[in-house]
């Protein structure tokens, strides 16, 4: 290969970059020393601290002492003396750290366990030569530090082709005789020991905690050893579990929760988890992982002779079984734990071992974690009832001395062999959010404590913690019952049936609380009457969230009267009567189907036509009728699907589409400003009085309830009328209600009087959700399912629903979401895994939306099936605009791919997903990086290739991105590729266009409309027209480039692109607005604003109302407007004295509301219009928005002058004069920058100035003139425009018109 003259430290040639990490870049170079390839890391500049400098020259000294096959080798490492710059422009400054190791092919034992998991033989030969390695590491004086599966690379006697290099330069590759297979040899290496320590290293203080802590040893998690040759044998223990069981020891949700695991918790042993395995590795693994380091192996090569004896033990099986599952159910008891985590306590020993003692004297089980961290559980031995006041107390004295103290509830198996997990996750969690000095617990912990302390809520529903509550402050406040709500929705839907005006009512509040029998109550009133409504009732579930519309389609199939699983013929036929004609219906038939759009999509059109074929379905119930939709836990609907249904509300004008939606309060933080701008009437339900709470549970008791049993229970339900119907069923049961603190522990009291086949069928159950079937509950293993749904609806802990989402299925609700959340809570890890996964394959076979069953297989353990799922829901988000959902999806899908040709494909779902979101973003180049990282030929590395230097383009930043633009466009029409050479053109197209470059640029549009010809790119012709525009306006063709976003319209509209199109059609308004074809522009600006209202895209519609306000502020207030300008005008009114962001939509909006107030009478229009002007101008000076500053400086510097001051006037207007006269762009008309100065010096006597004002402003008028030749917009543009009609007159009486002015002004009417 050609190599260039520059060398790294005077030997190193760069070939190409292979890796980058937080603060390195790896790079593939040749070492004209050695003659061989090398592996050369960099420090990048700028990017790391001098801890990571220092590390990469430790390793470099580390690695040069050992010589062992299994550690890499380290050719050279040091400093470089003197700077270099890579290829990508990347610089690296003399004194920089390297580090050269030989080059290895293959992959990390990471990759290799993800793209094909290791047998058992060749797990334990893994294992046996890392341990020799180390072995050998720990003679020489060196601990690693950091053993795991990253850290070990493996090479492969395999290679995907004949021309593979060798897979290491200190080995030659093997040759095998033709048709005889050889099976595959995996050798490993050591790498890493950028953490290490040798005997000649004196660690510091802040060295001792290092590490990974899913492989980290106990001693090294809790901080009270330093780590020796024994953590690196716990290490690889718990690298060889993983390689055998497919999981760590240990796995929290973050570091610290995974810490506190393993310090608090034994391992599992591996007859746990796998059959077949022999006693002899059990023992030695077992003895690897004990959390005493005493007890480990004494040495490395003892392990290493072990696994050796293993290696050779014709006994040991190829592959271990999985654990199969029991015929028995596993242990379903479990016990509610407190557990408190805190950080920053006890740095010195002796200090936390006295804060240990004082937390196991109250009961805790306290251990510490890491250097200055202590992890406690309450409960987990014996429960008491006060754990979580204990707890709180206790974290309470902890914060007091500084901590941050976090503080979580939940349930535990008894058996202990499993630890507290998400419990342990949550309070660490907590802990890191709460700060120094300063205690955050959960919900569950607030709620068990009975009020003996006060809390203060913060955002996520956690809550800081208090001082102790004083008595009285415990007492329940009284509130009224629920009639006067009932009669608020019913006096609205009154209101929407009688004045036909779309009215949304939502319903918030606890769980509980009594929001669900509300809106019972509500159904149960509106559809007996005489006249009910078309009722349409959604239940949202929380494993639905992520599809995006899917609650949406969820109603529309009900208005269709279509099951879930309908197949795209029943959805077609039901389409056809409804005879649509918006948007596309086949589109929508592919929605409400489930069914995967075709490969031809474009999304970027998609989600506009299905708004419009969904709002005209919805929007023709109504208007048969009133129309009821009735969103029951909406607060687990997809935000896509909220956006519709606020669309839909400001589309249903005078008609009456009534909308409940029931919801917890979290709905709010989360969507705080939905429905504004709509009628929306919002209940937020308050505690119950205890005179209702009283009479909910006289009514289970019975009529000759104790009078003071009925006074326990309204104080113990503290105003929730589910919790006071639990313990009125407690009482009922002949037990007593101080066994059920909480609404939780009295469900589950419900729960425990169940007989064991039924108590394990709502368990089971529970895992499909609020939503259960009959078959689906066979499915997930409930032996008789029609039996126990019996009992369960008998125990009124379920109820049946009229109508099923399921085609020959009989569906089941739980009676509450808590009920639901109580049995789920009961299954332990093992189970749940379980039955999601059989919950996922019957949901499937249903028809179920992909993300909704890619959730199943994921809580199932089976990420790859879920990884398919997903990138179907990525696919569906894409085309529906969900595009943060999309991204979510896509990165999911794409880390369980299977092979590079799915990966890739992934990749390019997930770059096209980021290109729409954010086409700036850095997490976009990591999505363009997997498409590098799984090139699989020539087509997929053209792709690949095209996304980095169109990523590279936008950025501003690459070397030679018009040359690989070039590159990659004539690359992709070669091989066909011809929507990888339309996008590289339409960059091109754009860059030359913004460049200067006319006539290169008007060579890519014509590539582009060619490709629309001959291959039906439809898209490439509204870039075509669109970069066509940018030239002709550059040349001063102004007809021509008004023709030229014309045709970009159409184009749009051609392409089914109707936001593109919504946009362009408002732009062409502007355009005529510019020329001053009043009238023509109005009708244009109407026609977009109606189409991006159609549609339901609120960018497009502000866009749309900036520019008729740009209308008004030119030509004068219209009432006919006033409806569509109130919120643009009110938005900049207030941004006077607000925030507010600085795009050029909201900048363009302060702009135009200043120019209209500043030609409009009123008292205080002057000083508003000098606000907002001067706040607009500055804006965009800042941001650099150059094509409109010079017309903004002169509107500001006429409300200047109109406020009185005409010498700060004169100078702005001077300024806009000079940016205009040196050539700089101007997208608005220049004459009011020069009427402006000339009316100030007018204003200061200065009649010699002012004349040459208006001499300096005739030829730019000329040339824009110049530009209309051959329109009919001419003699408008001179006429019709205010301020190049004050110009005309400013010049005829300066005797300074011009020829062609005369003949333009001469032109009869019918010819301007």
């Amino acid at each position: 290969m050609a190599r260039t003259q520059q060398l790294i430290a005077g030997r190193f040639q760069v070939e190409r970059e292979v890796g980058r990490g937080a603060v390195g870049i790896v790079f593939r170079a040749f070492d004209t020393v050695s003659q061989r390839r090398v592996a050369l890391k960099i420090i990048a500049a700028g990017e790391s601290d001098p801890g990571e400098r220092t590390r990469l020259l430790q390793e470099g000294k580390i690695l040069s002492e050992l010589d062992h096959p299994g550690i890499v080798q380290v050719v050279a490492y040091g400093a470089l003396d003197s700077s270099y710059t890579a290829a990508l422009g990347r610089k690296f400054d003399e004194g920089t750290p390297f580090i050269a190791m030989e080059w290895l092919e293959g992959e990390d034992l990471l990759t290799r366990q993800l793209r094909a998991a290791l047998t058992m033989r060749q797990a334990l030969d893994i294992a046996r030569q890392v341990a020799f390695a180390l072995a050998a590491a720990h003679d020489a004086g060196v601990v690693h530090r950091d053993i795991k599966p990253s850290n070990i690379f493996v090479l492969s006697s395999r290679f995907p082709d004949p021309d593979s290099p060798p897979v290491s330069t200190r080995t030659t590759r093997r040759t095998r005789d033709d048709g005889e297979p050889v099976p595959e040899q995996l050798t490993s290496k050591l790498v890493d020991f950028g953490v290490a320590t040798s005997r000649d290293m004196r660690l510091t203080g802040n060295d001792i905690f290092v590490g990974t802590p899913a492989y980290m040893a106990p001693e090294q998690a809790r901080g009270d050893a330093i780590a020796d040759a024994r953590s690196d044998i716990y290490s690889l223990g718990a690298t060889l579990f993983e390689l055998l069981t497919g999981r760590p020891p240990h796995i929290g949700s973050n570091s610290i929760a995974t810490i506190a695991l393993l310090a608090t918790t034994p391992a599992p042993r591996l007859s746990e988890l796998l059959l077949d395995v022999p006693e002899a590795l059990e023992e030695l693994v077992a003895r690897m992982l004990m959390s005493e380091r005493e007890h480990r192996p004494t040495s490395s090569r003892e392990v290493a002779l072990e696994l050796d004896a293993l290696c050779r033990d014709p006994s040991v099986p190829e592959v271990a079984r999985a654990l199969a599952t029991s015929t028995e159910p596993p242990p379903m008891n479990t016990r509610l734990v407190t557990t408190l985590v805190a950080l920053q306590v006890g740095s010195r020993k002796e200090q936390r071992l006295q804060l240990l003692e004082r937390l196991r004297e109250r009961g805790a089980d306290a251990l510490p974690l890491g250097t200055d961290s202590i992890v406690a559980h309450l409960g987990m031995r014996q429960s008491h009832g006060d754990e979580a006041t204990n707890a709180l107390d206790l974290g309470r004295w902890l914060a007091e001395l500084g901590a941050c103290v976090g503080v979580s509830t939940g349930r535990t198996r008894l058996d202990r062999v499993k630890s507290a997990g998400d419990v342990v996750d949550r309070a660490s969690a907590l802990a890191r959010k709460a700060g120094e000095a300063n205690l955050l617990c959960d919900g569950t912990t607030k709620d068990l404590d009975k009020g003996f302390f006060q809390f203060d809520p913060v955002p996520g529903g956690h809550f800081k913690v208090g001082a102790r509550a004083k008595p009285e402050g415990r007492k329940t406040e009284q509130f009224i019952g629920r009639e006067a709500e009932l009669i608020n929705a019913l006096a609205q839907y009154e209101r929407c049936v009688d004045d036909g005006t779309p009215i949304i009512v939502t319903i918030s509040g606890p769980p509980g609380i009594g929001k669900s029998r509300l809106g019972r109550e509500f159904v149960n009133r509106i559809t007996t009457r005489d006249e009910p409504p078309l009722l349409v009732r959604v239940r949202c579930e929380s494993f639905g969230r992520a599809q995006a519309l899917g609650v949406a389609t969820d109603a529309l199939r009900a208005m269709l009267g279509l099951p879930k699983g309908a197949s795209l013929e029943q959805v077609e036929q039901a389409l056809r009567v409804r005879k649509l004609r918006s948007g596309d219906s086949t589109l929508l038939s592919r929605l409400l189907a489930n069914q995967p759009f075709d490969d031809g999509l474009d999304p970027r059109g998609a989600r506009d036509s299905l708004y419009l074929s969904m709002t005209e379905l919805a929007l023709g119930a109504a208007s048969s009728g009133t129309c009821v939709l009735l969103f029951e836990d909406a607060q687990w609907s997809d935000p896509e699907s909220i956006s519709w249904i606020e669309h839909l509300l400001g589309r249903a004008t005078n008609l009456p589409l009534f909308v409940m939606m029931v919801m917890r309060p979290g709905f709010w933080r989360d969507q705080g400003q939905r429905f504004v701008g709509r009628d929306h009437v919002r209940i937020d339900l308050r505690p119950m009085s205890k005179k209702a709470t009283r009479e909910i549970a006289r009514a289970i008791i019975g009529e000759g309830a104790d009078e003071a049993v009925l006074n326990r229970v309204a104080e113990q339900a503290a105003g929730s009328p589910l919790f006071a119907e639990e313990l009125a069923r407690v009482i009922a049961a002949g037990k007593d209600v101080t066994t059920a603190a909480t609404i939780e522990a009295a469900i589950q009291v419900s729960l425990d009087a169940l007989d064991d086949a039924t108590r394990e069928a709502v368990v089971r159950m529970s895992v499909l959700g609020l939503s259960v079937w009959d078959s689906g509950i066979s499915a997930v293993g409930v032996a008789d399912a029609d039996g126990a749904l019996k009992k369960l609806i008998a125990a009124e802990l379920l109820v049946e629903h009229g109508a099923s989402r399921f085609a020959g299925t009989r569906e089941f609700l739980f009676k509450h979401a808590l009920v639901r959340d109580v049995a789920y809570a009961s299954a332990n890890e093992e189970l749940r895994k379980q039955i999601h996964a059989a919950a996922a394959a019957w949901l499937a076979n249903m028809g179920e939306d992909a993300a909704t069953v890619a959730q199943h297989f994921d809580l199932g353990a089976q990420q790859e099936k879920a990884a398919v799922y997903w990138e179907t829901a990525a696919r569906r988000a894409l085309a529906t605009n969900s595009l943060g959902e999309a991204v979510k999806m896509a990165e999911r899908s794409l880390m369980f791919a299977t092979d590079k040709p799915t990966a890739f494909g992934r990749a390019v779902l997930l770059d096209e997903a980021h290109s729409r979101l954010d086409a700036k973003s850095s997490e976009r180049k990591e999505a363009i990086d997997a498409m590098a990282e799984n090139v699989f030929d020539e087509e997929s590395e053209i792709r690949s290739l095209g996304a980095r230097v169109r990523y590279d383009y936008v950025l501003g930043a690459g070397f030679d991105v018009e040359a690989r633009l070039i590159q990659c466009r004539d690359r992709a029409a070669t091989l066909g590729l011809v929507e990888e050479e339309a996008r590289c053109s339409a960059s091109l197209a754009n860059l030359y266009a913004y460049a200067g470059q006319l006539d290169l640029a008007e060579r890519e549009t014509r590539v582009l409309l060619d490709l629309t010809e001959r291959r039906s790119i439809d898209w490439a012709a509204v870039d075509a027209w669109q970069a066509l525009a940018v030239v002709r306006q550059t040349q001063g063709q102004l007809g021509a480039a008004l023709d030229a976003r014309r045709n970009a319209a159409r184009a749009a509209k051609s392409a089914g692109l109707q936001e593109r199109e919504a946009m362009l059609i408002t732009n062409v308004g502007f355009a005529l607005t510019t020329i001053g074809a009043r009238h023509e522009a109005l009708h244009q600006l109407e026609a977009g604003l109606a189409k991006a209202s159609a549609i339901g895209s609120p960018g497009t519609v502000r866009n749309a109302q900036m520019n008729l306000l740009c209308w008004a502020a030119t030509f004068g207030p219209d009432s006919r407007l006033d409806g569509a300008l109130t919120e643009p005008r009110t938005s900049a009114d207030e941004a006077t004295v607000a925030w507010f962001h600085k795009d050029r939509v909201t900048l363009g909006t302060l702009f135009y509301r200043g120019c209209e107030l500043l030609r409009t009478d009123g008292a205080g229009n002057i000083p508003r219009a000098r606000s907002l002007l001067k706040t607009a101008t500055e804006a965009y000076r800042a941001s650099q928005n150059r094509d409109v500053l010079p017309v903004a400086l002169g509107f500001w510097a006429e409300a200047e002058r109109r406020f009185g001051n005409s010498d700060q006037a004169i100078e702005l207007a001077c300024e806009a004069a000079r940016l205009v006269e040196s050539g700089a762009p101007s997208l608005l008309n220049e004459a009011s920058i020069y009427l402006t100065l000339h009316d100030a010096y007018v204003d200061i006597g200065d009649l010699k100035s002012a004349r040459d004002a208006i001499q300096r402003a005739v030829p730019h008028l000329e040339r824009r003139l110049k530009g209309l030749e051959g329109t009919p917009y001419a003699r408008a543009f001179l006429v019709n425009l205010p301020h190049n009609a004050g110009l005309l007159a400013a010049a005829e009486a300066y005797g300074c018109v011009t020829k062609p002015i005369e003949q333009v002004l001469a032109l009869p009417l019918s010819e301007s």
